[in-house]
């Protein structure tokens, strides 16, 4: 199944912070365990404050990269890569469930 990977650092990840690489090499790992084809990566590497995912310079080109293609599958490394708050989390979430429901 083809997928898209995404990637995120900030500023607000201290000391628990998982670079792009670590992020990268376990979205992999689970990508080829579980037959997934990573189509394309987009990475927000230190961007800073809470903001959506539409707000985000590589979060604007994934929602136009999911609205332009049958692509719908989105691996990240851990929910907070999506949003740090439940409000931005689920806000994507609702995006990508109107998304599917569109297509």
């Amino acid at each position: 199944m083809n997928s898209y990977l995404y990637l995120r650092t900030s500023g607000d990840d201290g000391k628990e912070k998982a670079g792009l690489p670590v992020q990268r090499d376990a979205c992999t790992v689970f990508a080829e365990k579980n037959d997934y084809r990573v189509a394309r990566e987009f990475a927000d590497d230190g961007v800073t404050g809470k903001l959506p995912m539409h707000a985000r310079p590589q979060g604007k080109l994934l929602i136009a990269a999911l609205l332009a293609d049958g692509i719908k599958t989105v691996l990240c490394y851990d929910a907070k890569r999506i949003g740090r708050t439940q409000p931005a989390f689920w806000s994507f979430i609702g995006l990508c469930r109107d998304l599917r429901r569109a297509s």
